[in-house]
């Protein structure tokens, strides 16, 4: 009798199919956590890559937004310096600073104008697909020889992710600019003598903010 209970107590037949379940359900566990981890890691990439996608062809957009500002300020420049140059000794030289930035001012208004009927800001845009929204014009400060375009939008939509840029202009007149002149009072120096202004430092981005 205590033999047969020995022996049945001895009899394993069945734990190693125990055993084997619960390590392919640990395995299973281990592999199934990592391939979620995995996954998922494959998806943050591919989300961090489509938004930056969207937020550098937003970026882009905007940068050519200002480009055709700097245009504008690059022209209204030349322009308000040859004024200034035609009727030179009609002016001391504080005049001819306030006829220059005049001069800039009203030439940027006008080329704004134009730039407003072709369409606006969203002119200067080459991407078709970017949603632009070309804000509201301020001359409030034109009298300070600063203009702004207020609450320019951009707005680019890549693989289902969306980034929107907004932000003001400011077209500012060269407050520095000064006009030389040689032994002759009536008669300016070559342009060489002039200060140089960057055509790209007069045109500044304001409140410029990624939503």
């Amino acid at each position: 009798m205590t033999d047969k209970r020995f022996k049945h107590k001895l009899n394993n037949k069945g734990s190693a199919i125990v055993t084997v379940l619960i390590v392919i359900i640990f395995v299973s566990i281990m592999a199934t956590t990592v391939l979620y981890l995995a996954g998922r890691n494959v998806k943050m990439k591919a989300t961090d890559r489509h938004t930056k996608e969207s937020f550098y062809e937003t970026e882009k957009s905007m940068e050519e937004i200002k480009a055709g500002l700097i245009r504008i300020a690059s022209q209204s420049y030349e322009e308000a310096y040859g004024t200034v140059l035609r009727d030179y000794a009609g002016y001391d030289p504080a005049g001819r600073k306030n006829l220059f930035i005049t001069t800039f001012v009203n030439s940027c208004e006008g080329r704004l104008g134009m730039a407003a009927a072709a369409g606006g800001v969203a002119s200067f845009v080459s991407d078709s697909t970017v949603s632009v929204d070309n804000g509201s014009y301020d001359a409030s400060k034109k009298d300070k020889g600063v203009l702004y375009l207020r609450g320019i939008t951009v707005k680019d939509t890549m693989n289902d992710y969306t980034t929107e840029i907004r932000t003001d202009f400011a077209i500012v007149a060269p407050s520095n600019i000064e006009f030389n002149v040689g032994f002759d009072t009536e008669v300016p120096d070559t342009p060489a003598s002039v200060e140089s202004v960057n055509a790209s430092d007069l045109v500044i981005y304001v409140n410029w903010e990624k939503r």
